[in-house]
Protein backbone atom coordinates (compact mmCIF):
# COMPACT_ATOMS: atom_id res chain seq x y z
CA UNK A 1 0.00 0.00 0.00
CA UNK A 2 1.66 3.48 -0.92
CA UNK A 3 1.42 5.46 1.84
CA UNK A 4 1.71 9.37 1.25
CA UNK A 5 2.76 11.69 4.16
CA UNK A 6 0.89 14.65 3.91
CA UNK A 7 2.20 18.12 5.52
CA UNK A 8 -0.46 20.31 7.07
CA UNK A 9 0.06 23.73 6.11
CA UNK A 10 1.07 26.48 8.54
CA UNK A 11 -1.16 29.75 8.09
CA UNK A 12 1.03 32.99 9.41
CA UNK A 13 -0.45 36.55 9.68
CA UNK A 14 2.44 39.02 9.66
CA UNK A 15 0.90 42.13 11.24
CA UNK A 16 3.52 44.72 10.76
CA UNK A 17 2.17 48.40 11.62
CA UNK A 18 4.48 51.64 11.13
CA UNK A 19 3.51 55.21 11.82
CA UNK A 20 6.57 57.65 11.81
CA UNK A 21 6.20 61.00 10.55
CA UNK A 22 8.66 64.38 11.47
CA UNK A 23 7.63 67.72 12.65
CA UNK A 24 9.42 70.12 11.70
CA UNK A 25 9.28 73.75 12.67
CA UNK A 26 11.84 76.41 12.47
CA UNK A 27 12.08 79.57 14.82
CA UNK A 28 11.41 82.74 14.38
CA UNK A 29 14.31 84.94 13.85
CA UNK A 30 13.98 89.01 14.66
CA UNK A 31 16.91 91.32 13.16
CA UNK A 32 16.65 94.77 14.02
CA UNK A 33 19.16 97.92 13.47
CA UNK A 34 21.17 99.64 16.90
CA UNK A 35 19.07 102.73 17.37
CA UNK A 36 20.01 106.02 18.23
CA UNK A 37 18.94 108.77 19.95
CA UNK A 38 18.77 111.21 17.06
CA UNK A 39 17.01 109.26 15.36
CA UNK A 40 15.79 105.73 15.35
CA UNK A 41 17.15 103.55 12.06
CA UNK A 42 14.36 101.49 10.77
CA UNK A 43 13.90 97.63 12.01
CA UNK A 44 13.34 94.72 9.57
CA UNK A 45 11.66 91.96 11.35
CA UNK A 46 12.00 88.33 9.33
CA UNK A 47 9.97 85.78 10.60
CA UNK A 48 10.43 82.32 9.06
CA UNK A 49 7.04 80.82 8.53
CA UNK A 50 6.43 77.89 10.76
CA UNK A 51 5.24 74.59 9.43
CA UNK A 52 4.27 72.04 11.28
CA UNK A 53 3.31 68.54 10.71
CA UNK A 54 1.37 66.65 13.11
CA UNK A 55 2.64 63.45 13.54
CA UNK A 56 -0.10 60.75 13.12
CA UNK A 57 -0.75 58.55 15.73
CA UNK A 58 -2.26 54.89 16.90
CA UNK A 59 -4.08 54.35 20.38
CA UNK A 60 -3.76 51.18 21.97
CA UNK A 61 -6.44 50.90 24.79
CA UNK A 62 -4.72 48.70 27.61
CA UNK A 63 -6.36 45.73 29.29
CA UNK A 64 -7.11 48.47 32.40
CA UNK A 65 -8.44 50.71 30.01
CA UNK A 66 -10.79 48.34 28.47
CA UNK A 67 -11.99 47.11 32.42
CA UNK A 68 -12.74 50.72 33.27
CA UNK A 69 -15.92 49.80 31.00
CA UNK A 70 -17.30 47.69 33.85
CA UNK A 71 -16.36 49.61 36.84
CA UNK A 72 -18.72 51.97 36.88
CA UNK A 73 -22.50 51.26 38.24
CA UNK A 74 -24.95 49.76 35.49
CA UNK A 75 -28.46 51.20 35.07
CA UNK A 76 -30.15 49.11 37.54
CA UNK A 77 -30.04 49.02 41.03
CA UNK A 78 -28.70 45.67 42.84
CA UNK A 79 -30.74 43.21 44.35
CA UNK A 80 -28.55 39.75 46.29
CA UNK A 81 -30.08 36.79 47.63
CA UNK A 82 -28.87 33.85 49.12
CA UNK A 83 -29.76 30.56 47.12
CA UNK A 84 -28.69 26.72 48.60
CA UNK A 85 -27.75 24.06 46.28
CA UNK A 86 -29.45 20.51 46.26
CA UNK A 87 -25.80 19.79 46.66
CA UNK A 88 -23.31 22.41 47.71
CA UNK A 89 -22.73 25.44 49.58
CA UNK A 90 -24.50 28.56 49.86
CA UNK A 91 -24.50 30.78 46.29
CA UNK A 92 -24.99 34.50 46.69
CA UNK A 93 -26.92 35.41 43.45
CA UNK A 94 -26.68 39.53 42.02
CA UNK A 95 -29.61 40.65 39.68
CA UNK A 96 -30.89 43.69 38.30
CA UNK A 97 -33.71 44.75 40.83
CA UNK A 98 -36.67 47.14 40.61
CA UNK A 99 -36.13 50.87 41.03
CA UNK A 100 -36.41 52.37 44.49
CA UNK A 101 -33.75 49.17 46.02
CA UNK A 102 -31.50 51.02 48.17
CA UNK A 103 -29.60 49.45 51.13
CA UNK A 104 -26.03 48.04 51.78
CA UNK A 105 -25.01 44.32 51.61
CA UNK A 106 -21.78 44.02 54.29
CA UNK A 107 -19.57 39.94 53.67
CA UNK A 108 -17.25 39.53 56.44
CA UNK A 109 -14.39 37.35 54.82
CA UNK A 110 -14.13 35.55 58.19
CA UNK A 111 -17.38 34.14 57.17
CA UNK A 112 -16.21 32.16 54.06
CA UNK A 113 -13.05 30.90 54.94
CA UNK A 114 -11.49 27.53 56.69
CA UNK A 115 -10.65 27.44 60.24
CA UNK A 116 -7.17 27.53 59.72
CA UNK A 117 -7.45 30.97 57.86
CA UNK A 118 -9.50 32.86 60.47
CA UNK A 119 -6.82 33.12 63.26
CA UNK A 120 -4.83 34.71 60.42
CA UNK A 121 -7.47 37.72 60.09
CA UNK A 122 -6.60 39.96 62.46
CA UNK A 123 -5.02 43.55 63.23
CA UNK A 124 -4.84 45.10 60.30
CA UNK A 125 -6.02 42.58 57.69
CA UNK A 126 -9.21 44.04 56.51
CA UNK A 127 -12.23 41.38 56.74
CA UNK A 128 -16.08 42.88 56.08
CA UNK A 129 -16.34 44.52 52.87
CA UNK A 130 -19.64 46.77 51.88
CA UNK A 131 -21.83 46.66 48.91
CA UNK A 132 -24.80 48.91 47.97
CA UNK A 133 -27.18 45.98 47.24
CA UNK A 134 -30.84 45.51 48.13
CA UNK A 135 -31.27 41.36 50.27
CA UNK A 136 -34.09 39.68 48.33
CA UNK A 137 -35.37 42.94 46.06
CA UNK A 138 -37.93 42.44 43.61
CA UNK A 139 -36.31 41.41 40.27
CA UNK A 140 -36.98 44.41 37.59
CA UNK A 141 -38.89 43.81 34.63
CA UNK A 142 -37.31 44.67 31.07
CA UNK A 143 -35.11 42.69 28.27
CA UNK A 144 -32.23 40.49 29.19
CA UNK A 145 -29.39 38.87 26.79
CA UNK A 146 -31.50 35.94 25.94
CA UNK A 147 -29.75 35.77 22.57
CA UNK A 148 -26.32 35.87 24.67
CA UNK A 149 -27.76 32.58 26.15
CA UNK A 150 -28.81 30.90 23.49
CA UNK A 151 -25.40 31.39 21.75
CA UNK A 152 -23.46 29.88 24.42
CA UNK A 153 -25.83 26.95 25.27
CA UNK A 154 -26.22 26.47 21.78
CA UNK A 155 -22.85 26.83 20.95
CA UNK A 156 -21.56 24.39 23.70
CA UNK A 157 -24.27 21.59 22.50
CA UNK A 158 -22.82 22.04 18.88
CA UNK A 159 -19.15 21.26 19.92
CA UNK A 160 -19.52 18.78 22.33
CA UNK A 161 -21.95 16.68 20.51
CA UNK A 162 -20.86 17.33 16.90
CA UNK A 163 -17.59 15.71 18.12
CA UNK A 164 -19.05 12.42 18.26
CA UNK A 165 -20.35 12.81 15.38
CA UNK A 166 -17.25 12.40 13.57
CA UNK A 167 -16.10 9.56 15.02
CA UNK A 168 -16.40 6.65 12.35
CA UNK A 169 -17.77 3.69 14.82
CA UNK A 170 -20.57 5.28 16.48
CA UNK A 171 -21.54 5.90 12.26
CA UNK A 172 -21.26 2.19 11.99
CA UNK A 173 -22.29 0.85 15.18
CA UNK A 174 -25.22 3.74 16.15
CA UNK A 175 -26.51 5.12 13.22
CA UNK A 176 -29.70 5.71 14.70
CA UNK A 177 -28.17 7.67 17.65
CA UNK A 178 -26.07 9.57 14.81
CA UNK A 179 -29.39 10.33 12.80
CA UNK A 180 -30.88 11.88 16.04
CA UNK A 181 -27.86 13.90 17.43
CA UNK A 182 -28.04 15.27 13.76
CA UNK A 183 -31.45 16.68 13.91
CA UNK A 184 -30.55 18.31 17.08
CA UNK A 185 -27.09 19.80 15.94
CA UNK A 186 -28.72 21.20 12.79
CA UNK A 187 -31.25 23.12 15.20
CA UNK A 188 -28.64 23.84 17.75
CA UNK A 189 -26.30 24.86 14.48
CA UNK A 190 -28.80 27.57 13.26
CA UNK A 191 -29.29 29.34 16.45
CA UNK A 192 -25.45 29.59 17.13
CA UNK A 193 -25.41 31.18 13.64
CA UNK A 194 -28.62 33.49 13.88
CA UNK A 195 -27.89 34.21 17.87
CA UNK A 196 -24.16 35.27 16.61
CA UNK A 197 -25.67 37.92 13.77
CA UNK A 198 -28.23 39.24 16.12
CA UNK A 199 -25.99 39.66 18.71
CA UNK A 200 -23.55 41.77 16.33
CA UNK A 201 -26.17 43.82 15.05
CA UNK A 202 -27.77 44.82 18.70
CA UNK A 203 -25.76 44.47 21.52
CA UNK A 204 -22.97 46.91 22.18
CA UNK A 205 -19.64 46.22 20.68
CA UNK A 206 -17.35 44.55 23.07
CA UNK A 207 -14.17 46.82 24.61
CA UNK A 208 -11.57 46.33 22.46
CA UNK A 209 -12.69 45.08 18.82
CA UNK A 210 -13.17 47.02 15.82
CA UNK A 211 -14.60 47.43 12.71
CA UNK A 212 -12.76 44.40 10.79
CA UNK A 213 -14.19 41.38 13.35
CA UNK A 214 -17.90 43.49 13.08
CA UNK A 215 -17.93 43.12 9.57
CA UNK A 216 -16.31 39.59 9.78
CA UNK A 217 -18.56 38.32 11.99
CA UNK A 218 -21.46 39.38 9.92
CA UNK A 219 -20.09 37.25 7.16
CA UNK A 220 -19.27 34.00 9.30
CA UNK A 221 -23.09 34.07 10.77
CA UNK A 222 -25.06 33.27 7.52
CA UNK A 223 -21.79 31.56 6.20
CA UNK A 224 -21.98 28.52 9.14
CA UNK A 225 -26.00 28.98 8.68
CA UNK A 226 -25.11 28.19 5.06
CA UNK A 227 -22.62 25.46 5.74
CA UNK A 228 -25.55 23.39 8.31
CA UNK A 229 -28.19 24.24 5.64
CA UNK A 230 -26.23 22.67 2.60
CA UNK A 231 -25.65 19.95 4.77
CA UNK A 232 -29.20 18.74 5.88
CA UNK A 233 -30.01 18.95 2.20
CA UNK A 234 -27.43 16.84 0.87
CA UNK A 235 -28.46 14.00 3.29
CA UNK A 236 -31.56 14.24 2.17
CA UNK A 237 -30.51 13.46 -0.62
CA UNK A 238 -28.09 10.88 0.11
CA UNK A 239 -24.91 12.40 -0.85
CA UNK A 240 -22.87 11.31 2.07
CA UNK A 241 -19.79 13.17 0.69
CA UNK A 242 -21.33 16.14 0.20
CA UNK A 243 -23.00 15.98 3.91
CA UNK A 244 -19.95 15.50 5.73
CA UNK A 245 -18.21 17.89 3.92
CA UNK A 246 -20.59 20.64 4.82
CA UNK A 247 -20.81 19.53 8.11
CA UNK A 248 -17.05 19.51 8.64
CA UNK A 249 -17.05 23.06 7.27
CA UNK A 250 -20.02 24.38 10.23
CA UNK A 251 -18.10 22.64 12.95
CA UNK A 252 -14.81 24.60 11.65
CA UNK A 253 -16.09 27.76 12.04
CA UNK A 254 -18.67 26.61 15.41
CA UNK A 255 -15.06 25.91 16.77
CA UNK A 256 -13.56 29.47 15.80
CA UNK A 257 -14.00 30.37 19.82
CA UNK A 258 -11.71 27.45 20.60
CA UNK A 259 -9.17 28.66 18.30
CA UNK A 260 -9.14 31.87 19.41
CA UNK A 261 -7.70 31.33 22.54
CA UNK A 262 -4.38 30.51 20.93
CA UNK A 263 -3.98 32.98 18.36
CA UNK A 264 -4.91 35.49 20.45
CA UNK A 265 -2.25 34.12 23.25
CA UNK A 266 0.48 33.61 20.96
CA UNK A 267 -0.19 36.55 18.71
CA UNK A 268 -0.35 39.24 21.31
CA UNK A 269 2.80 37.73 22.71
CA UNK A 270 4.48 38.07 19.44
CA UNK A 271 3.17 41.16 17.90
CA UNK A 272 1.16 42.86 21.11
CA UNK A 273 -1.92 44.05 21.26
CA UNK A 274 -4.01 46.44 20.17
CA UNK A 275 -7.38 46.98 18.32
CA UNK A 276 -6.77 46.03 14.30
CA UNK A 277 -4.36 43.36 15.70
CA UNK A 278 -6.83 41.94 18.57
CA UNK A 279 -9.66 41.56 15.32
CA UNK A 280 -7.03 39.91 12.79
CA UNK A 281 -6.11 37.61 15.19
CA UNK A 282 -9.44 36.68 16.21
CA UNK A 283 -10.29 36.05 12.79
CA UNK A 284 -7.11 34.02 12.49
CA UNK A 285 -9.02 31.64 14.59
CA UNK A 286 -11.62 31.06 11.40
CA UNK A 287 -9.07 31.12 8.67
CA UNK A 288 -7.01 28.18 10.49
CA UNK A 289 -10.07 26.13 11.24
CA UNK A 290 -11.75 26.61 7.68
CA UNK A 291 -7.87 25.86 6.45
CA UNK A 292 -7.71 22.15 8.22
CA UNK A 293 -11.26 21.50 7.30
CA UNK A 294 -10.51 21.27 3.73
CA UNK A 295 -7.90 19.61 4.43
CA UNK A 296 -9.44 16.75 6.01
CA UNK A 297 -12.56 17.12 3.31
CA UNK A 298 -9.88 16.74 0.67
CA UNK A 299 -7.28 14.56 1.54
CA UNK A 300 -7.57 11.53 -0.08
CA UNK A 301 -8.83 8.70 1.50
CA UNK A 302 -7.56 5.53 3.19
CA UNK A 303 -7.96 2.11 1.31
CA UNK A 304 -10.28 -0.10 2.30
CA UNK A 305 -9.18 -3.09 4.40
CA UNK A 306 -9.14 -6.40 2.47
CA UNK A 307 -9.63 -9.72 4.24
CA UNK A 308 -7.21 -12.47 3.59
CA UNK A 309 -7.73 -14.31 -0.10
CA UNK A 310 -8.32 -17.85 -0.46
CA UNK A 311 -6.24 -19.26 -3.55
CA UNK A 312 -7.33 -22.83 -4.45
CA UNK A 313 -7.80 -24.90 -8.17
CA UNK A 314 -10.67 -25.04 -9.41
CA UNK A 315 -12.29 -28.44 -10.18
CA UNK A 316 -12.46 -29.30 -13.61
Amino acid sequence: MLRRRLALPVIALLALAACSSDSNSSGTASTSAPTTTAAPAPSTDATDAVTTTEAATTTTESPADQALAYSEAGPFPVGVTTLQLEKGPLVEVWYPAIEGSTGTETYDVRDYVGDVIKPLLTGDAPTTFSYPATRDAAVADGSFPVALFVHVLGSALFALVGAFQFVPSLRRHHLTWHRRAGRVLVGAGLLVAVSAVWITLTYPGQPGTGQVLYLVRLVVGPAMAAFVTLGLVAIRRRDIPAHRAWMIRAYALGLGAGTQVFTEGFGEAIFGTGIVIGDVLKVAGWVINLAVAEWVIRRPGRAPRRGPVLMGTRAS
